[in-house]
């Protein structure tokens, strides 16, 4: 009993860890490409949107691999999958934009809201996530831990 217990332990913990370099990794990425907007608002730096269009494409499958183990974060998973394909589209209308500067500042100010949406929403199902880890091991060691 107490050796089924441990190994339920460490794959409990091993998943949890799992889950969370997935999540940590979600965060960088986003973070990297809202520290690349500024230079794709500027129509004409074609490296800068080169490198956030590569850390989109990047950010994809990390996104698919956000874990998801109750309604509620299957939910805000889905909306963040949302939010990236809104994200791709908003850049796109931001680098192809020739119009004044106005309509530009407005797309920019978009891509900032959505992403700044994303990471509250992984550091959302990252705290969901911990609580379940806690709920979980105390099931399994009897509410000791």
């Amino acid at each position: 009993m107490v050796a089924t217990t441990i190994v339920s332990l460490l794959v409990l913990d091993g998943r949890h860890a799992e889950d969370m370099r997935t999540l940590d990794e979600a965060v960088r990425k986003i973070s990297l490409m809202r520290s690349l907007q500024p230079g794709i608002s500027q129509s004409d730096n074609a490296r800068a949107i080169q490198q956030w269009q590569a850390v989109y494409r990047d950010l994809a499958p990390i996104l698919r691999a956000v874990p998801a183990r109750d309604e509620a974060s299957r939910i805000l998973k889905l909306d963040i999958i949302g939010q990236h394909a809104q994200l791709g589209d908003l850049a796109e209308r931001l680098t192809n934009e020739r119009t004044g500067s106005e309509v530009r500042e407005m797309v920019a100010a978009q891509l900032t809201v959505r992403s700044a949406s994303m990471v509250s929403d992984i550091l959302t199902i990252r705290d969901m996530s911990d609580r379940q880890i806690r709920r979980e091991t105390q099931i399994l060691t009897g509410g000791v831990a």
